[in-house]
């Protein structure tokens, strides 16, 4: 687990006596969950790319690993849609003639992928649906 990151155990009225234990502080923070992450997205701009305030990155993984789960398990054109698209992030003519598919068929996939992915963000308590669409959730009850 390498060193560093060290710290304190008990004390302060536990009815532990106060010990300092790095390994033990160290597993206990890479077991706590991660409360948010920063992403860069978009082109580069002066030589950075902008930035998005990810809270619950976890979460964000398992609505990433369900919607693999729907999507690869199959051996029809959904899953052929699903790695062109996603894994190999091919173009979409590029996957249109290899799956020799028209450009409305590519982007009704597409629209259904995206619709799984928001319905399980949904479930997981990341998106709030209102009356024009899906927003992050706030999270003000946690």
């Amino acid at each position: 687990m390498g060193t560093g990151g060290g710290g304190h155990t008990g004390g302060l009225g536990s009815g532990h006596c106060r010990v300092s234990d790095p390994t033990a502080i160290k597993a206990i923070r890479l077991l706590s969950p991660v409360a948010a992450v920063d992403v860069p997205f978009g082109p580069f701009i002066a030589g950075a790319r902008e930035m998005v305030h990810l809270r619950h990155p976890e979460k964000w993984l398992a609505v990433v690993s369900a919607v693999e789960q729907r999507f690869l398990t199959g051996t029809g054109k959904a899953a052929d849609f699903y790695k062109s698209r996603y894994q190999d992030r091919d173009l979409w003519k590029r996957t249109c003639t290899d799956m020799h598919i028209t450009h409305g068929i590519y982007y009704a996939m597409r629209k259904e992928v995206i619709y799984y992915a928001a319905l399980f963000a949904v479930k997981m308590g990341l998106v709030e649906p209102t009356m024009h669409g899906l927003k992050l959730a706030t999270g003000k009850d946690e």
